[in-house]
């Protein structure tokens, strides 16, 4: 006699099939698919934090600095410092001036800056101070002056070889006697021109020929005046290039 076989039992779904969809369309509102929520930076989770825990996107502070349509960016501080000494000469008494010269240098506004740098033209207004001794074959002296208004004009593409011209005035005291200057009190004026080596994107050696004129411009009646040619070598940094 044959054994009666017993039907195997099924397993009961631990949900019932009325409410899966309901589970899945609850976690598609309230999470989002996942692929969306790791695309998403406003909803990621810390590593460190409980799996699942959601954070606030970070504060981002740090922003790149304004420019215009065509990327030029506002300029701001100071834009070069330097140091240059030399050697001049005048042919009126035969008189040597050996100066050190300190300069530092400011680009102008936005409305003048951004304009001229779409051409490569960099403009800035330079300060620049300096002592000097003087000697002739019947004394020797010693100077000392400020140009607070001085312009510089360079045409820099970043190359490695930038040239530039300068040209301002100022005031000094010289102490040279016997050339009919008219007084210790003085005013300069100078122009001059000169190229810049760059030896890395900041930093470079400076050469440059300037012509000075020295008078008091008229407030003595004495007033021959000192006209003197310079040869200067010089380091120079550009913080901002």
């Amino acid at each position: 006699m044959l054994a009666a076989v017993k039907p195997k039992s099924r397993r009961r779904p631990l949900l019932p099939a009325r409410f899966a969809g309901a589970a899945i369309a609850a976690a598609l509102l309230l999470g989002g698919p996942p692929s969306a929520r790791a695309a998403d930076p406003a909803v990621a989770t810390d590593p460190v934090a409980a799996p699942g825990v959601l954070l606030p996107p970070p504060d981002v502070t740090l922003r790149p600095p304004a420019s215009d349509a065509d990327g030029i960016a506002s300029r701001h501080g100071i834009q070069q410092w330097g140091v240059k000494l030399g050697y001049g000469w005048s042919k009126q008494h035969q008189t040597g001036v050996i100066p050190v010269y300190g300069q530092a240098g400011w680009s102008f506004w936005d409305v003048i800056d951004r304009p001229l740098l779409r051409w490569h033209i960099d403009l800035q207004y330079i300060i620049e101070g300096w002592m000097a001794g003087v000697h002739n074959p019947d004394t020797s002296a010693f100077e000392i002056g400020l140009n607070p208004i001085s312009l510089r004009v360079s045409y820099d593409r970043g190359q490695q070889f930038v040239p530039f011209a300068q040209g301002g005035i100022g005031v000094m005291y010289t102490s040279l006697q016997g050339i009919r200057a008219g007084g210790p009190f003085q005013f300069d004026e100078l122009f001059g021109m000169g190229l810049e080596m760059f030896c890395n994107r900041h930093f470079a050696l400076t050469v440059e020929y300037r012509y000075r004129h020295m008078s008091n411009a008229g407030i003595s009646t004495d007033n021959r005046g000192l006209d003197t040619q310079f040869v200067l070598f010089g380091i120079t940094e550009h913080p901002q290039r």
